[in-house]
């Protein structure tokens, strides 16, 4: 409520420290050590329109060091203004969601970053809240991506990085139907992203592994996703997913890292009582095979991963525990960039005020 009643100003500040180190004793011996620091901030303002809808824009500055002694120790400095507003239409039949970013980065200079989104409720008209929860909603727009500074430069046994990396740039669609009702929603939609540099790990020789950047790569499919909320603070979600996604030239392979089909479910519980709130949740995923090398040659088999985590909230503070691949699924052992992660544990505590 700075400048209008329902506006909003939100300030962050955050900073985060990472450290990586490889270590392989068998000869020859490697040992890769680094370290990243990235600090930044950003800045959000939302502004009402009235009863049509909203305007949005921000600013994002971030600083990275990167810390390695086999590298020259390389720092990058990224901008990000961005702008986007909410316009409803035709008596909130027709929704526009248009929106750009600059993108600007040391090294890369700027970029120009568009996307479109459309939603339409075509039966709103008719009064009965469940003809009037059908939705059709598309959005266009360009992804852009920095290479990462373990993209460029991290050496391990048999993998190096490479500095003179371009962004990978791609052009994604998505449209779909969607039914949402307060205990129930339901979502299907289909999804293409044309990728016109792609960032990919590939075999340079028989003995090194390197990211460089190809053409021509496309990955489309379709979703369903439903939310159920019965009551009693439960909720489960379940979504199905296919990707069907083409490299290469002439002959098509499929990119690596990308199952044709995924399965995934989560069910969490909550209660609350008082300034007490409890938060608990489980989750699967099933995968089926996927290739892992560029040329298709090494397969993981399909697997299944589970999760699980909470969350208990008293007052201003959070703590939150949760663990992902729980059966410590890694049996596929990768060397072009897609190794399986191994069962992760993760703690956090956070606090408002």
């Amino acid at each position: 409520g700075l400048l209008l009643p329902r506006s909003t100003l939100e300030l962050d500040l955050y900073h985060r420290y990472t450290r990586f180190r490889f270590d392989e004793p068998a000869p020859p011996v490697v040992l890769s050590e680094n370290q990243c620091f990235a600090l930044g901030g950003r800045g959000r303002l939302s502004l009402p329109l009235g009863r049509i809808g909203r305007l949005d824009g921000g600013v994002e500055l971030r600083g990275t060091l990167f810390r390695d002694a086999s590298t020259d120790n390389p720092e990058r400095l990224e901008t990000d203004l961005w702008a986007s507003s909410q316009t409803w239409l035709l008596r909130r039949h027709l929704l526009l969601v248009p929106a750009v970013r600059l993108a600007v980065a040391s090294g890369f200079g700027a970029t120009v970053v568009p996307r479109f989104g459309v939603v339409v409720a075509p039966l709103r008209w008719t009064g009965s809240p469940r003809l009037a929860a059908v939705e059709l909603a598309a959005n266009v727009g360009r992804t852009y991506r920095y290479p990462t500074f373990q993209e460029m430069y991290v050496r391990l046994d048999g993998f190096g990085g490479n500095a003179e990396l371009e962004p990978e740039d791609a052009l994604d669609l998505d449209a779909g139907l969607r039914w949402r009702l307060e205990r129930l929603s339901l979502e299907a939609a289909y999804f293409r992203r044309w990728i016109g540099n792609l960032i990919l790990f590939a075999p340079v020789s028989s003995f090194l592994v390197r990211p460089d950047n190809y053409q021509g790569a496309t990955a489309s499919g379709a979703e369903l996703a439903a939310d159920l909320r019965p009551g009693l603070g439960l909720q489960l979600r379940a979504a199905y997913t296919y990707t069907r996604t083409r490299f290469g030239d002439p002959v098509a392979m499929r990119l690596p890292g990308h199952p044709e089909h995924r399965v995934a479910a989560r069910l969490g519980w909550g209660h609350d009582r008082g300034r007490w709130r409890l938060h608990l949740w489980s989750g699967a995923t099933v995968e089926s095979a996927m290739v892992l090398g560029r040329f298709e040659t090494a397969e993981e088999e399909a697997r299944v991963l589970l999760s699980a985590g909470g969350a208990l909230t008293w007052r201003h503070l959070t703590l939150s525990a949760e663990g992902h691949n729980l059966l410590d699924k890694r049996d596929a052992v990768d060397t072009v960039g897609f190794p399986l992660a191994p069962a992760r544990f993760m703690v956090s505590l956070a606090g408002k005020l």
